[in-house]
């Protein structure tokens, strides 16, 4: 088995989302998935965002426990997969941990949903 690729792109302007992400069979249960979306949510941190939203296909028991355990919570909003519309998908979102000193700083961003964990520890 070699070494896994991770890659993160931010590709976002005003709201961070994270879409498409995939471990391999061989490296899952091996913190893969932790360590991509601790990726995903440092990028986001650094380019100064609140949260990250995600949306994951109805019955992905596998990857929906993944983000919980990362702390996001599903906020009730759901929509057709577009390409599988008899299949939804549940939005679930993030808040981001932020430094002291980045909390002392004014921010345009709206704030998170109440009850939010935050990180991904």
């Amino acid at each position: 088995m070699s070494e896994p690729t991770i890659a993160v792109v931010p590709a976002f302007r005003t709201r961070p989302v994270l879409v498409a992400m995939f471990v391999d069979r061989g490296w899952r249960g091996h913190g893969v998935g932790e360590r991509l979306v601790a990726a995903v949510l440092e990028s986001a941190r650094a380019a100064g965002a609140l949260r990250v939203v995600l949306e994951v296909v109805e019955g992905n028991a596998v990857a929906e426990r993944l983000y919980r355990r990362c702390g996001f919570v599903r906020t009730g909003r759901s929509v057709p997969l577009p390409h599988r519309p008899d299949l939804l998908e549940q939005e679930m979102v993030i808040a981001i941990k932020v430094s002291p000193e980045e909390k002392s700083q004014p921010s345009d961003q709206p704030e998170p949903p109440a009850g939010c964990r935050t990180g991904c520890d």
